[in-house]
């Protein structure tokens, strides 16, 4: 996106080297896709899709080389999510990180949120 080139700050006069193979627009299609599909894990989904459907992106890149290309996406990402916020779609980002307070054996001991605090466990332990 070229407008959003013009905005960028520069902070040295390296320039990249590297050249992306894939659009921008290829990868957001990867990343919303591998949401609206339903693969357990990222890695078996990126796998599947250069086995059965390279054919549809100009030039499928490393499993390491796209995941990092997925920064690229974050603000057109944001802007595009943002842009469907009108319309209720049912698919939506929310970040799901614990937070660890205190060792679950010194729990008693704190007050402070007792009234509203639970003990629980994440999707990953």
């Amino acid at each position: 996106m070229p407008y959003m080139e013009k905005q960028l700050l520069t902070n040295s006069k390296r320039k990249p080297t590297r050249t992306c193979s894939l659009t921008l627009s290829e990868i957001m299609t990867v990343l919303i896709a591998f949401h609206v599909i339903g693969f357990r894990n990222f890695k078996s989904y990126y796998i599947h899709l250069q086995q059965f459907h390279s054919s549809k992106f100009g030039k499928l890149v490393s499993y390491n080389r796209f995941i990092e290309l997925i920064q690229r996406t974050l603000v057109p990402l944001y802007c595009f999510t943002q842009s469907l916020a009108k319309t209720k779609t049912g698919c939506y980002f929310m970040d799901a990180t614990a937070i660890k307070v205190c060792h679950i054996k010194r729990a008693y001991t704190y007050r402070v949120f007792k009234s509203i605090a639970t003990k629980g466990k994440t999707s990953i332990g």
